[in-house]
């Protein structure tokens, strides 16, 4: 059987929020992201924010070479969550937190 939408993890409160909202709700609160992310604005507008950046990653989803490149160039870290899905921080919270917290003790 192909793995559902947590990629074969336990459902976390990320799907539970999601089965909560309605649709008209979801399309209107994720509208601006996916326009920028098609147009490809959106790691450009992380990358022009003026404080350190660390970009963390689920398992699941590769990164597009443009966008490493990208993140290389700039200087950013770029740590991938291992056992996790959409919901970084749900699917593996140890790992999730243990990321930002060697970030954020990094000179």
């Amino acid at each position: 059987a192909a793995p559902g939408p947590m990629g074969g993890r336990p459902e976390g409160s990320y799907l539970r929020s999601l089965a909560r909202t309605t649709a008209l709700a979801m399309y209107r609160s994720s509208e601006d992201l996916a326009a920028l992310s098609d147009r490809g604005r959106l790691l450009e507008r992380f990358l022009q924010l003026t404080c350190r950046k660390l970009y963390l990653k689920d398992e699941d989803t590769p990164l597009p070479s443009r966008s490493a490149r990208a993140l290389e160039k700039a200087s950013v870290p770029v740590v991938e969550v291992p056992g996790s899905g959409h919901g970084l921080m749900e699917d593996n919270p140890a790992a999730f937190y243990a990321a930002i917290d060697t970030f954020l003790k990094a000179p």
